[in-house]
């Protein structure tokens, strides 16, 4: 098991293949405290919070990831001029729609 801060400077793969050997070790503590071969079974929760930390330390690279790409995006101004076009798209399909609307209710009175 790796320290908290072993697991803050842990890539995104090392990450991975740590939560894979994780969960295979608490799937032995779990099979020998069954078989009686392990009396310690407070093991079990000491693995399955070390499973815990070590999916919210990949979360949080990934989300890291995520943040940075888009404040990459944001500087370069790609991701503003798309959210600026979307909006003006939204607006003329909402005029469109509301001139639709009162055409026909329009016509349903004459």
């Amino acid at each position: 098991m790796l320290s908290i801060q072993e697991l803050h400077t842990s890539t995104v793969k090392e990450l991975q293949l740590e939560l894979e050997n994780a969960r295979l070790e608490l799937f032995r503590i779990h099979m020998g405290t069954k078989t009686k071969h392990l009396k310690d079974t407070s093991l079990i929760p000491k693995h399955k919070r070390y499973i815990a930390q070590v999916l919210t330390m990949l979360r949080q690279t990934q989300n890291d990831k995520k943040v940075s790409v888009a404040s990459d995006e944001k500087l370069s101004g790609e991701a503003s001029e798309s959210r600026i076009e979307a909006k003006e798209e939204k607006k003329t399909k909402k005029v469109k729609t509301a001139t639709k609307i009162t055409k026909k209710t329009i016509a349903k009175k004459k």
